[in-house]
């Protein structure tokens, strides 16, 4: 099994009240406002329960959220002007103290802020953060906790351009025009920080944090979109978080409002036809299974089937980059070829690959990265094997540090399976390869 990993949207809320302050508090106050001004959870660590939780995360992965949470300078606390101790029982008590919050560039408000202690050791320490100032919604399964609404036929067929890498799709976005990316590589969908006013905004701010392949990066917000329309298919009220998309934009050369996630895709069983540039959309029914058990696509037969694991956004299988050598990588659909970690390269035999020169990464986070580009001689997927799908070694970090109990070793991009009709069924954790219609 896999440990849980959590996408949190942090909500800052501002509220007005007051009391006095016992000494024995200062010392749990203090090192929580340190934490937050050094966007660190170095110095409130110690200070931590044993079973601290997170806005509800649980212990096994609060400590990682809520460092994740401290890194992105959410907030901010002036002046600790008084502190009151309400015990709950012989061994908890809840600090409800007065301060000023700053969140962002905003003016500093007076407010009331809290947090729950326990007694260990007959020392007082932090066991719960989450109801006061400090909020989150923690999206831990993007397909169980999507709650738009989607109507369309069964079954939608939408093109995409063949002279760009990802799939760009035309969209009609609140009742605009607009270009968005259908990309599994993002747990939720993604609106352009640009257009994002248009939107009704979900809480006074909310933060979330996503992986580019050069790093990780922040974003200030997230909104509620009322409509968007794909082919045929109209989805209304689709939670996104918002993100400056311009690196995207000027990468692509088009005008990008938006990514189109894996909570979106995972209404469907999505089948990409690299032939004819083609997506195909094909609804699932409420208690499960295929909307149209006729589907004009599905209804073949399958001739090779890839099962996968998934986390989150992450789907997770095994590949063989050289006889005797698995690794352990994710499949993308964003991804334009593959990406292999510098230390899984490092263990190659020289024989398995080709050195095919240099390359430049364009992440997420904007930065641009020179890396070197390999063509391994026989890459197998389940029992597909290429000889001409291109490699380029970097590192991989930002994704191994989200708490993941196997590394990974690569990503690869569906394209390695381009000779196929390429179909995904989270709803059966599985990858359907199907032959392309002559």
């Amino acid at each position: 099994m896999f440990k849980k990993v959590a996408f949190a949207l942090i909500l800052i809320t501002i509220s007005l009240l007051a009391e006095a302050a016992p000494p024995q508090a200062v010392a749990l106050v203090e090192a929580y406002k340190s934490a937050l001004e050094a966007q660190s959870i170095k110095p409130v660590e110690a200070h931590l329960a044993r079973d601290f939780d997170f806005s509800g995360a649980g212990p096994e992965i609060s400590r990682m959220v809520f460092e994740q949470v401290l890194s992105l300078g959410v907030m901010k606390l002036g002046e600790i002007t008084s502190i009151e101790m309400n015990n709950t029982s012989n061994d908890r008590a809840r600090l409800t103290f007065q301060t000023e919050v700053s969140v962002g560039d905003a003016e500093p408000q007076k407010t009331e802020d809290n947090f729950d202690i326990v007694l260990e050791g007959g020392v007082w320490k932090i066991a719960a953060i989450g109801t006061g100032a400090l909020q989150a919604m923690l999206i831990e399964d993007p397909l169980k906790q999507s709650t738009f609404k989607i109507e369309g036929p069964a079954l939608s067929e939408i093109p995409f351009p063949s002279d760009l890498e990802h799939i760009v799709v035309d969209v009609v976005l609140s009742g605009k025009p607009a270009k968005m990316i259908i990309d599994n590589g993002t747990p939720l969908s993604v609106i352009d920080l640009s257009i994002a006013e248009g939107f009704e905004s979900i809480g006074e701010i909310a933060i979330a944090k996503a992986m580019g392949v050069s790093g990780d990066i922040s974003n200030p917000g997230a909104v509620t979109v009322d409509e968007v329309t794909v082919g045929e298919i109209k989805v209304s009220n689709l939670t996104a978080v918002t993100m400056d998309l311009s690196h995207l934009s000027s990468a692509l050369g088009v005008e990008i409002a938006g990514l189109l996630g894996t909570d979106f895709l995972g209404r469907f069983a999505w089948t990409i036809d690299y032939s004819s540039r083609k997506i195909f959309l094909s609804r699932l029914a409420e208690g499960g299974g295929l909307l149209d058990p006729n589907d004009k696509i599905l209804k073949r037969e399958p001739t090779h089937r890839i099962h996968f694991d998934r986390e989150m956004h992450l789907l997770y299988t095994s590949a063989e980059f050289a006889k005797e050598m698995p690794a352990n990588i994710i499949l993308d659909c964003g991804a334009g070829g593959g990406v292999l970690t510098p230390e899984f390269f490092a263990k190659l035999p020289k024989k398995a690959f080709s050195v095919s020169g240099t390359d430049t990464l364009l992440g997420a986070d904007t930065k641009r990265i020179e890396v070197q580009t390999i063509m391994p001689k026989k890459l197998t997927i389940g029992d597909i094997s290429r000889k001409d799908y291109p490699i380029v070694i970097s590192d991989l970090s930002h994704i191994n540090s989200m708490g993941l109990p196997t590394p990974i070793d690569a990503i690869i991009g569906y394209n390695f399976f381009s000779d196929w009709l390429i179909t995904t069924r989270f709803d059966e954790s599985v990858v359907e390869l199907r032959p392309i219609p002559k």
